[in-house]
């Protein structure tokens, strides 16, 4: 199983404001991101990053969203909670998928990283530079070798580039 990891981030490598503060990201980037969800049919996101956004970004409207969660929340055809990432992968797949989009919080992009499931990136670079945040790729202990494969959107608000993950 793989999976893209969608970021939004500073110029700066951080993907909130502070602690939690990611009002600065773009409309567009929010568009561009849901459709992209949407394209791939299942996401992965933690339990904090759900709530905090809830009926504002998720749950993604046509797209299974598996929640990484310690506690249990209430599921529907579209909303789905594991208590760990193997029970999250288990969903995924008895969802029927092989891969999904990754995105966020830091701790769950933490534990995909880590997991070596990342096979593609999605950076979204916001034009702003931040004192504090948390960092995009969350508690990741290790090195990537990434290629470069092209410019997906590129606009005022935001520069959207893709990167495939070579090692």
């Amino acid at each position: 199983m793989k999976s893209t990891l969608y970021v939004a981030s500073s110029i700066n490598g951080f993907m909130t404001r502070g602690e939690t503060d990611s009002g600065w990201v773009s409309d567009k980037d929010e568009k561009i991101f849901a459709d992209h969800c949407r394209k791939a049919g299942c996401i992965l996101v933690g339990r904090k990053t759900f709530d905090q956004y809830l009926n504002v970004v998720y749950p993604v409207p046509g797209a299974h969203n598996v929640v990484l969660s310690s506690k249990a929340g209430a599921e529907n055809h579209l909303v789905h909670y594991a208590q760990d990432l193997n029970k999250a992968l288990e969903k995924i797949h008895a969802l029927g998928f092989d891969r999904f989009v990754t995105v966020g919080g830091s701790n769950v992009i933490g534990q995909v990283l880590n997991a070596g499931l990342v096979d593609e990136i999605l950076v979204s670079f916001h034009p702003y530079v931040f004192a504090k945040g948390l960092p995009t790729m969350g508690g990741f202990m290790g090195e990537l070798n990434l290629k470069f494969t092209g410019i997906v959107e590129q606009h005022p608000e935001l520069l959207l580039l893709r990167y495939a993950v070579v090692s």
